[in-house]
Parts: structure tokens; C-alpha cells; sequence
């Protein structure tokens, strides 16, 4: 329930972030298929500049569960 009451504090912080424009690093979005997907990407562009988004196929929330090798090839590559 707390958060639910907390949902008009963090559209206002969520605003004010905004308004202070995008963040200035890259940012690597990564959505598992079977639970948000792109829309981890689409929801960082509404902050960021550079966000290059990934899905993992077959996958739900636990991505480093699931695929720990994917993961880690993806994290190692946007890193380099």
C-alpha cells in the first residue's frame, strides 16, 4: 500500500528530472521477452540520449538466472 501512496511523490521527481534534460552517459537497457521487453528501452529514452536497448528472448525478470552467458556477453560488449 505504501507504494501506491508514494505514486504522486515520484511523478513529481519524475518531472523535475526531466526538466534538468537527458542523462549524459550511454545507457543499456535489457528487457526479458516474456516480461517488459522493449519497453525497458522505450521508458529510458524519456531520459537518456544514448540508450541502446536489448531483449533477451525466452526470458521473464530473472535475465541473470535464466541466461547468465547472454547476460554476460551483452554486458561484456557494452562495456568494452
Amino acid at each position: 500500500m505504501e507504494i501506491d501512496r508514494s505514486l504522486g511523490e515520484s511523478a513529481a521527481q519524475n518531472k523535475l528530472f526531466r526538466a534538468e534534460g537527458f542523462v549524459p552517459m550511454p545507457i543499456h537497457a535489457i528487457g526479458g521477452e516474456k516480461a517488459v521487453g522493449a519497453g525497458v528501452g522505450e521508458q529510458w529514452e524519456k531520459y537518456a540520449s544514448d540508450v541502446d536497448g536489448r531483449v533477451t528472448e525466452d526470458t521473464g525478470h530473472g535475465i541473470a538466472e535464466e541466461r547468465p552467458r547472454e547476460l554476460t556477453h551483452i554486458l561484456r560488449t557494452f562495456l568494452q
